[in-house]
């Protein structure tokens, strides 16, 4: 699990958090992406690596299910 996982977990720490966190968050319909200064959204490229290894592990089903 840890190996599978291991992607995810290193694209949710290549910014400061909550924003990675909370990206992914508002992709599953939990939460609005807002954060208040000074924190800020993802950037782009860092909102797309998220969403592709969301997408490649296939974690997005496991937790859609829960």
């Amino acid at each position: 699990m840890h190996g599978r996982m291991l992607p995810l977990i290193k694209a949710l720490f290549s910014e400061t958090n909550p924003g990675p966190a909370k990206h992914l968050l508002h992709k599953m319909g939990l939460c609005e992406n807002e954060l208040r200064l000074p924190m800020i959204p993802v950037r782009p490229a860092t909102a797309a690596k998220l969403d592709e290894v969301w997408r490649t592990t296939g974690l997005g089903a496991t937790v859609s299910a829960l």
